[in-house]
């Protein structure tokens, strides 16, 4: 049976507008699902302007203009028309938490779906209620975009479908899910302009993430995976094989070409450039030097957030010796080399379009964007196990 076969038989033809919001950029991708493998029709990217001095708010503004022209041109390519929409929040645009719900009894209860359902809802409250107060928001209204059930042990013993055991206890790993309400409201109306009466869902990268790396990889039971996006990245922690923590810091690609284009005194375009050609030892003389010593200085910069996030996380223990890294194919060779040299992990694995192309079919010369791809492929995986109790 194929990946994609259950997913396309509940829906033999269907055609699903994927839209990628991230740090840095907005990138769509128009997916015709069928009999066989999902087949990209289109794809747009539009990238975010965001300066060292971008607010928030600054940066809100630009991406829904970004998401606006990256819209626009998706329906200039003049493809058929989606029957849903399919959203996808990177950092900032979502928060989340890998939480821990426990229910035990003196006597034998039989599990049931509605107990678990209330175990969970208990946790999405107070998430919901930890990140309002974490953000001083008193009129910060949230939206559940994802819960998702990672693990469950019945009596202390991991249970694939617990429905219908007699149990004293239960314990749930779940990953949950929010969005700002009003941020989500800005991105649907939006969409609804250029695509009305269109179904949309949201979901948050780093669950396509872990799910995709959990497909590819799915020996590596101990790993770090880390996103790194154009603005922030993304650091999470899998154990046992389980997601069980995450968290962000704000420095990415753009990050690192901004210093350049600052350093050299030339246009972003113009550093992009430089840094793909100093990665591969093609600048001299003062352009030369001066990426070099740029560089460097970012990449000490980065790999410093780096391990104060892992300390933040793992304090004493030891780091995973497995990184699993998704990260723009410009930027790869560098940050794969800054990890390598500066971390030393037993195992490197990217999430490459390479590595993920060959379960969707491209029109001609339709990009292979790695984020994208995760997106689709995960998005088979979601739909079909929104809750591995189920």
């Amino acid at each position: 049976m194929s990946f994609f076969s259950r997913f396309s038989k509940k829906k033999n033809h269907e055609r699903v507008l994927f839209i990628d919001i991230g740090s840095g950029a907005v990138s769509t991708a128009l997916v015709a699902f069928g009999d066989s493998r999902p087949h990209v029709l289109g794809h747009i990217e539009e990238y975010v302007t965001v300066t060292e001095h971008s607010s928030l708010v600054d940066v809100q503004k630009h991406m829904l203009s970004a998401l606006k022209t990256a819209l626009s041109r998706t329906q200039k390519l003049h493809l058929a028309s989606p029957d849903r929409i399919s959203v996808c929040l990177g950092a900032p645009w979502y928060m989340s938490q890998v939480r821990k719900a426990h229910m035990s009894r003196p006597t034998n209860f039989v599990v049931t779906q509605s107990m678990l359902d209330d175990m969970i809802a208990r946790e999405i409250q107070a998430f919901e209620s930890e990140v309002v107060l974490n953000t001083h928001g008193t009129d910060f209204q949230l939206r559940q975009i994802e819960a998702r059930t990672l693990a469950v042990d019945v009596n202390g013993y991991s249970a694939h479908n617990p429905i219908g055991v007699s149990a004293q206890e239960i314990s749930l790993t779940l990953y949950a899910g929010v969005a700002q309400e009003s941020v989500l409201e800005a991105i649907e109306n939006v969409v609804f302009h250029a695509y009305p009466a269109r179904a949309i869902s949201f979901s948050s990268f780093l669950a396509v993430a872990y799910y995709v790396s959990r497909i590819c990889f799915p020996h590596e039971e101990n790993a770090l995976l880390v996103d790194i996006g154009g603005e922030v990245t993304d650091v999470s922690v899998i154990r046992d094989g389980v997601l069980s923590q995450s968290l962000t810091f704000h420095m990415g690609s753009n990050s690192v070409m901004r210093s350049l284009s600052k350093a050299l005194n030339r246009s972003l375009a113009e550093s992009a450039s430089l840094w793909r050609l100093s990665v591969e030892c093609k600048t001299d003389g003062a352009v030369a030097k001066t990426c070099d010593q740029t560089l460097m200085k970012a990449r000490q910069e980065w790999i410093r957030h780096f391990h104060a996030v892992l300390a933040t996380m793992l304090g004493s223990a030891p780091a995973p010796k497995t990184v699993i890294v998704s990260v723009e194919k410009d930027a790869t060779a560098w940050f794969t080399e800054t990890i390598s040299k500066d971390f030393a992990p037993h195992t490197l694995h990217v999430l490459s379009a390479g590595l993920l192309h060959g379960s969707i079919t491209f029109n001609t010369e339709v990009p292979r964007d790695p984020s994208l791809l995760m997106e689709i492929i995960g998005a088979g995986y979601l739909r079909r196990n929104t809750s591995m109790v189920q």
